[in-house]
């Protein structure tokens, strides 16, 4: 498998002032696990079907972390949230649109970006996968 790696400028950084997010990054619809995780474990992050490692000017803030989460051990502060927390549930379900999901993105969007965004950008970057999402550790 080939792939071809662009470093792109994104402007300005949306987290930090006066900075410029830099970023490598390349598209696959399909990808093998074992690749994934190679990438995965070296920084590159995933949105859908683009794969991205932000690689910014000056800054080194963007730190990617991978926990297992069958090795996880909680602190007691988050042992004291799981308690405060102690009604919510977890639930798995297939990836698919969900408009109450969409809603919540929308509104992220607005407050973060200052933009709006569609359902088809909605599922290009929280539903469409080059690999296998479910697995665990």
């Amino acid at each position: 498998m080939e792939i071809q790696v662009f470093e792109a400028s994104n402007g300005e950084c949306p987290y930090l002032e006066n900075l410029e997010w830099v970023s490598y990054m390349f598209r696959v619809d399909e990808i093998r696990s074992s690749v994934y995780e190679k990438l995965i474990d070296n920084g590159f992050r995933r949105s859908g079907h683009f794969f991205y490692k932000n690689k910014c000017p000056n800054c080194a803030e963007c730190i990617s972390i991978r926990i297992c989460v069958e090795d996880f051990k909680r602190s007691r502060s988050q042992r004291r949230i799981w308690k405060r927390n102690k009604d919510l549930r977890i639930v798995q379900h297939p990836v698919e649109f969900d408009s109450e999901g969409f809603d919540l993105y929308r509104q992220y969007c607005l407050w973060k970006h200052k933009s709006e965004t569609s359902e088809e950008n909605y599922r290009d970057f929280l539903i469409a996968s080059a690999v296998d999402t479910i697995k665990g550790c």
